[in-house]
């Protein structure tokens, strides 16, 4: 036993070994809690100054006709934040159901503005924005078409601000999905030669999307009803207990990574209700593609096909439902059916393989422009999954002892190897 306690014990002083200068001691050993709670203010890498980011917009690709009910969706939008001389320029693809301005991607836009990149930063394709402004098919996750997506995006943007850019080299990173996307984009890049990107990054990504995001829609519905109101409703009503007592204590509170840590340190909640978060999270952004996707495609899974929704048309019912569809409904009654009707020799399992880092190991593998960071205990990842990472990607290969998915994305160590592994 003494012995096993050494090892465990060498095992942490190497955990903590410097990185890049950067000394690696994250809070969290269990990966539900750093998923939730990020990394605590106390641990948080600090920025100079915000990068100054402006947001602009792109009109819908091909002239593409907007539905009333997405009135407000009339551009894509994104943000760029320029240095003032020469420099690289760098995109930032967001993960599953975020968009260009959210908590993560400003994180990365400061980093990588400190570290003097023009950044601009993406939604990603899973993203209702995007979805109605910059999908052609409106039907989001496929992994090469929403590479078309999103290098068409790019294309529009460089020759939108080519003129005023004193551009050095292009780079591209993207965390989560974003990352897989990255890989995709620039496989496509090798192609076309629009950008040559010197250097990509991916950040926490999935090896295979059906296998991450089956493992996430797991943690709800095994710990929780959500066809019965009465559980969701139970659930919610804890969580906002535990806001408002601390609200009660706090003079300030916005909903933000140290509020969840101070939500943690009050309640402790078990891992359950840490797992049952992170799965409604995901549902919630799911369910907001899926209905998004369907008024676009027209497919029918939710609103009857050719029923023209209305700005004015209420949409609470069609939200409720999109929130009970799983991912596997959404891959086998929706998914599928659209590229089979493309395709009708496709079968599942090549379909299923497409949707994996798995048809670009031989792009990947020995590509010195090609790098990948993420935590051994990332939750979208099974351990195999983790080995596959490490093998494919080799040198290139950065793999931290904890922090859940994407949880220490915050911490200085983390941020310094995401930079510095994209230095020119």
């Amino acid at each position: 036993m003494d012995l096993i306690r050494g090892l465990g014990l060498v095992s942490l002083l190497l955990a903590s070994l410097y990185c890049h200068g950067v000394e690696y001691q994250y809070p969290f050993d269990d990966p539900y809690v750093a998923t939730v709670v990020g990394t605590p203010a106390d641990w948080h890498v600090r920025f100079d100054q915000p990068a100054p980011a402006k947001h602009y917009g792109l009109p819908p690709v091909d002239g593409k006709t907007i539905p009333e009910v997405f009135w407000y969706q009339d551009r894509m939008h994104y943000a760029l934040a320029a240095q003032q001389g020469e420099a690289p320029l760098i995109f930032v693809i967001a993960g599953t159901g975020a968009g260009f301005d959210s908590s993560k991607m400003r994180l990365l836009m400061n980093a990588y503005y400190q570290a003097g990149f023009h950044v601009v930063s993406l939604s990603s394709p899973t993203y209702a924005n995007f979805i109605a402004t910059a999908s052609k098919s409106g039907v989001p996750g496929n992994l090469s078409e929403d590479a078309d997506d999103l290098y068409r995006v790019m294309g529009r943007i460089w020759e939108k601000h080519r003129d005023k850019l004193q551009v050095s080299g292009f780079y591209l990173t993207g965390y989560s999905l974003g990352a897989a996307n990255a890989a995709f984009v620039s496989r496509l890049d090798e192609q076309e030669q629009r950008f040559g990107f010197r250097k990509v990054l991916l950040i926490n990504p999935p090896v295979s999307l059906f296998n991450s995001v089956n493992r996430i829609d797991a943690m709800l519905s095994d710990n929780l009803d959500v066809n019965d109101p009465a559980s969701v409703n139970k659930f919610l009503a804890r969580l906002l207990d535990r806001v408002a007592e601390l609200y009660i204590q706090s003079e300030r509170l916005t909903l933000d990574e140290d509020t969840l840590y101070k939500l943690y340190q009050h309640g402790q909640p078990k891992q359950e209700s840490l797992s049952t978060l992170i799965g409604m999270s995901f549902r919630l952004s799911s369910a907001n593609m899926v209905f998004t996707s369907d008024v676009m495609a027209n497919q029918g899974l939710l609103k009857p096909k050719n029923l023209e929704l209305g700005s004015a048309d209420s949409l609470t019912d069609y939200l409720k439902a999109s929130s009970r569809v799983t991912f596997i409904e959404y891959f086998d009654d929706y998914f599928l059916p659209y590229f089979q009707r493309q395709n009708p020799a496709l079968t599942r399992d090549e379909l299923l393989e497409q949707l994996s880092l798995r048809p670009l190991d031989s792009y990947i593998r020995g590509n010195d422009k090609l790098a990948m960071v993420t935590n051994a205990d990332d939750l979208i990842l099974a351990p195999d999954e983790v080995d596959y990472l490490r093998n494919l990607f080799g040198a290139q290969a950065k793999i931290f002892p904890n922090g859940g998915h994407c949880g220490n994305l915050a911490h200085p160590a983390f941020v310094s190897h995401i930079t510095e592994v994209m230095r020119p």
